[in-house]
């Protein structure tokens, strides 16, 4: 029921947040609309980015030798203030919008791989994966 020259209430306005969430035992995590603020991915899976939805990647965010971190970059995605300690993967996959870019703060490559136009489905993205960060070690 709406009335008429009703205010929205910015109470009600709810965005899902996760502060230093940590995945194990071969966990998943679909940040599909939100943030998380920081993750350990030990042993589990983190699935950042879906189509016509906003998400946020930040904070310290630690992939163990058993976990994966995998960037679908079609929606509103960023991920510009995530410091990423990476010791296995990341898997990029781009939209078919050439102007996105996958962009990190820091990145310390401890053993680490990126897999640029990784397809989570199956199905190959018709443009190159783009990765840009401000520190790299």
């Amino acid at each position: 029921m709406f009335r008429k020259n009703a205010t929205r209430n910015p109470s009600l306005d709810h965005t899902a947040q996760s502060n230093n969430l940590t995945l194990g035992n071969e966990a998943t995590a679909y940040i599909r609309k939100g943030t998380a603020n920081g993750a350990n991915l030990d042993n589990g899976q983190m699935i950042l980015g879906f189509e016509r939805l906003s998400s946020t990647l930040k904070g310290d965010v630690t992939v163990g030798k058993l976990g994966q971190l995998d960037i679908i970059n079609n929606g509103d995605l960023d991920t510009h203030e995530a410091n990423l300690n990476l010791s296995v993967r990341v898997n990029l996959d781009n939209n078919s919008d050439p102007g996105k870019v996958s962009r990190f703060g820091k990145v310390s490559m401890n053993q680490g791989h990126f897999y640029f136009d990784y397809s989570v489905d199956g199905v190959s993205s018709k443009n190159d994966s783009i990765l840009s960060v401000e520190t790299l070690s």
